[in-house]
Parts: structure tokens; sequence; C-alpha cells
């Protein structure tokens, strides 16, 4: 991670495109492409064996996706973090009204 300038809201392509590669090398990009594992329907052929997968499929994604967001918030300036907060706080708030 120490060869990626961290982004300061200049040249985000560049930044974009060279994150990427990290989490591709690190094999973590799946996890920008792809939703969260959802459960299967109850009463269908082997539920058991299709929860059970389910099950491991969303522990791998979970554990991926926060080391992928880890990753990339470490790559992220301060002031560009802390008015992406702010403004997710803002939505929370404002959808919870």
């Amino acid at each position: 991670m120490k060869a990626i300038k961290q982004f300061n809201g200049i040249d985000f392509p560049l930044w974009k495109k060279m994150i990427e590669g990290i989490l591709e090398f690190l094999e973590l990009d799946y996890v920008l492409y792809t939703v969260k594992p959802f459960p299967p329907t109850s009463g269908i052929e082997d539920y058991d064996e299709k929860m059970y997968e389910y099950h491991f499929k969303l522990e791998q994604w979970e554990k991926d996706n926060k080391l992928a967001k880890r990753n990339i918030k470490r790559s992220i300036s301060d002031g560009i973090r802390g008015v992406l907060m702010m403004r997710r706080t803002r939505l929370l708030v404002v959808s919870s009204i």
C-alpha cells in the first residue's frame, strides 16, 4: 500500500486504477463487483447443503470486504475521508427520519 499515493481529490482515475490493481493482486477485487451473498430459500432441495455453502461464502465475503475497505480507507487522505464520513453520517440521519 505504500506504493499508492494517498488520494487527496486529484487524479481520481489514476488512484482508482492503482487501488483496483492492489485489490486484484490481493484477490479482494471481487467484493467491488459482487453483492453480499444471500441465503437460500427455505424448502428448496438440498437446503441444508446450500445453507452451509451460504454461510461459508458469506463469512469469506465479509472478511474480504472488510480487508478491501481497510485498504481503500488507508489510501484516502484524512481530509477526503472526513468529508466522506460527514456525508455518510448525514445520509444515515436523513434516511432514518
